[in-house]
């Protein structure tokens, strides 16, 4: 026993030699996810609210790690400002827990294999940027997906059985047809959230959205190219459109991502990519490459008064008659 407490109290390097007893001095590794900060109000002091955001690192195939990071708004946004999902960084004088798989936390962690979690608490706790060149072992970790690489569904899996995916969460390997631009959309809750629509497809299917909300995974994914990158994408939340009728798929807080994995199926996807023709057009919707305005009926009215539009116009609206035998012209839309 005394032998075992010695070995814990002894410097840890490596996630996976971390036990409920390790003192960490710091730890190095890639990072997998970074997620969006947040505040959160805590029940003891409701006056004083408390920033936080989250991400995990990984220094093996199989071992990676959850880390929160708490403090004062300054501190939080001085720490996130230093890296970014794949840079390669240390983490500095964390605390050691051991996972609450009861607790609410956990239900909305992405998954890690390891039974504790890290915390960085100001001021003591650092997160520093490292120099990629001096650890190209962690730069390879980057393309091994963290799930087993046929532990996905294929696009037509889910359109055929998707009465039975509606609410369920899914891992999907796919490229990307198109990366549409950043929307700020307000919730229910009056905040406003960022929004990234992607058209992703595989060899089984041309055509299906993907809504990617948190922005640290927004700036990540704005960098991946049409029919070039690859995507093994894990916990994605399958949901039913109502306003589109179709079934689509969005991040959670869970969702991580591979990009360009390194698997045989990962390859085939990519060479399937660069040589395919899209028998599925795109709806006239996602065919709009241009800034398109939003407006509404009355100021739609003045401007076809005024002049002839060349502008894409988008409008939120219910039909309340659609005369199709009239010979009254008012304006051609096209679907």
């Amino acid at each position: 026993m005394n032998d075992y407490r010695a070995l814990t109290r002894c410097p840890i390097t490596r996630i996976g030699d971390i036990r409920a007893e390790s003192e960490i001095n710091e730890i190095t590794g890639l990072v997998l996810l970074k997620q969006e900060k947040r505040v959160v109000t805590s029940p003891k002091n409701p006056l004083k609210p408390l920033h936080v955001f989250g991400i995990i690192i990984r220094d093996a195939e199989m071992d990676f790690i959850y880390v929160t990071c708490w403090g004062s708004r300054e501190y939080i946004e001085h720490m996130a400002s230093k890296f970014e999902i794949q840079s390669i960084v240390r983490i500095k004088n964390p605390i050691v827990k051991i996972k609450n798989f009861d607790s609410d936390d956990e239900v909305y962690r992405p998954w890690t294999p390891s039974d504790y979690c890290l915390v960085l608490n100001e001021p003591i706790g650092l997160i520093e940027l490292t120099d990629e060149s001096s650890r190209p072992d962690l730069i390879s970790l980057a393309s091994f997906p963290i799930r087993d690489h046929n532990d996905f569904y294929t696009l037509e899996d889910l359109v055929v059985d998707q009465r039975n995916k509606i609410n369920q969460d899914a891992n999907l390997l796919f490229c990307i047809r198109e990366v549409k631009s950043v929307q700020e959309i307000k919730n229910r809750n009056g905040q406003m959230r960022s929004k990234l629509e992607l058209i992703i497809f595989d060899q089984t299917k041309d055509y299906f959205k993907l809504n990617i909300w948190d922005k640290e995974l927004i700036k990540f994914a704005s960098s991946w190219l049409v029919k070039k990158t690859v995507i093994f994408a894990v916990d994605l939340r399958l949901y039913f459109n109502e306003y589109t009728k179709c079934l689509e798929a969005s991040t959670t807080s869970r969702t991580i991502f591979t990009v360009n994995p390194d698997i045989s199926e990962g390859y085939c996807l990519y060479k399937h990519a660069k040589t395919c023709q899209f028998a599925q057009t795109l709806p006239i919707i996602d065919q709009i490459k241009d800034k398109a305005i939003k407006t509404n009926i009355e100021s739609l009215r003045k401007s076809l008064g005024q002049a002839l539009l060349s502008e894409f116009v988008l409008i939120d609206a219910v039909i309340t008659s659609f005369d199709i035998d009239s010979n009254l012209f008012l304006f051609s839309l096209k679907w």
